[in-house]
């Protein structure tokens, strides 16, 4: 008869222990994993994206009409709600709608101004605002160095900035409901 080998009870349990435990540290390991992931991802827009907390430099530019304004700056208490677009963007087109009611939300707010930055020459811009009935006003012919200092590299773009050039409010990509009460929200109360 041959002899198996017999190991004491303590013994025998060793190995399920270990298996549980090595089972147990690939869990955690892989959890830690998944929200170092996250926050990478929560960096990365952070460099790239505007982002409540970023400041801005002040930038001065000319509307359609031919005023000057200072973008990024204001008087104390004063906020700027930027929408950066360009004429050939179906995105943009989308959230036209949106804009006409957060430009009328505001337009009673002394505080608020509503400002769009176009990319695109001043003709296009024109006939482009006169198509879809927008009368926001309007900057045009600003460098585009300036929407990388902003971190827009993507149209639509909305942006609430304080009189400091401290952004309130970033956000690439057209608006949702939700997302255009926090614009609005942003403007009105501040931080």
């Amino acid at each position: 008869m041959a002899r198996g080998l017999v190991l004491p009870q303590s013994r025998a349990l060793v190995l399920p222990a270990t298996l549980l435990a090595a089972c147990m540290l690939v869990v955690v390991l892989g959890m830690q994993v998944r929200s170092l992931r996250d926050d990478l991802t929560v960096q990365r827009q952070r460099a790239v994206l505007p982002a409540a907390g970023q400041v801005v430099p002040p930038v001065r530019a000319r509307t359609l009409a031919g005023d000057s304004i200072l973008l990024g700056e204001g008087t104390p208490g004063s906020r700027q709600v930027l929408f950066v677009f360009n004429t050939t963007c179906p995105m943009c087109v989308e959230t036209l709608p949106n804009w006409t009611r957060i430009a009328a939300r505001l337009a009673a707010a002394p505080q608020v101004s509503v400002v769009a930055w176009s990319q695109d020459p001043d003709s296009a811009t024109a006939a482009y605002l006169a198509t879809h009935g927008l009368s926001l006003r309007t900057v045009v012919g600003v460098p585009k160095k300036y929407l990388a200092l902003y971190r827009v590299l993507g149209v639509p773009a909305t942006l609430v900035v304080d009189e400091d050039g401290d952004v309130l409010y970033g956000r690439p990509g057209t608006l949702t409901t939700a997302a255009e009460d926090s614009v609005v929200r942003a403007a009105l109360e501040g931080r």
